[in-house]
C-alpha cells in the first residue's frame, strides 16, 4: 500500500486530528477497545501523528485507530517522563484515559 493510500484510509475522527498541537508531549492511538493501540512521544505531536498515518509499515495499526488523545508537556524532557507512566497506567482496563492523563500531568 502506498503512503498516500495509507494516509487516506484511516478512520480516525477528524476532530481528534484537528486538535493535535505542534508542541511536546505524549500521544495515544485508541481503537474500539479499552486498551491503547500505541503510545508515543514527540517534540511535535501533530507532525509525528501525521507521520504515523503516512507510514507504510503502520497501516494495520492506523486502520484500527479511531481517536488520538494527547498530553502536552513542558519541554522535551516531559514526554520522556510521561510516556513510561502512561504506558504502565493504561494497561488496567478499569482506569479511564482521563485518570491516566490526570496522573501523568504531574510530570508536565
Amino acid at each position: 500500500m502506498s503512503s498516500a493510500a495509507s494516509f487516506s484510509s484511516h478512520q480516525i475522527a477528524p476532530d481528534s486530528l484537528a486538535s493535535l498541537p505542534r508542541t511536546c508531549g505524549v500521544y495515544v492511538f485508541w481503537g474500539e477497545g479499552k486498551l491503547p493501540l500505541y503510545i508515543g512521544k514527540s517534540v511535535d505531536i501533530r507532525q509525528r501523528v501525521l507521520a504515523h498515518l503516512r507510514a507504510d509499515d503502520e497501516v494495520n495499526m492506523v486502520a484500527q485507530a479511531r481517536r488520538v488523545d494527547f498530553i502536552e508537556t513542558a519541554g522535551e524532557l516531559g514526554p520522556c517522563c510521561s510516556k513510561p507512566d502512561l504506558s504502565r497506567r493504561t494497561v488496567p482496563s478499569s482506569i479511564s484515559v482521563y485518570d491516566v492523563f490526570e496522573t501523568c500531568a504531574r510530570f508536565a
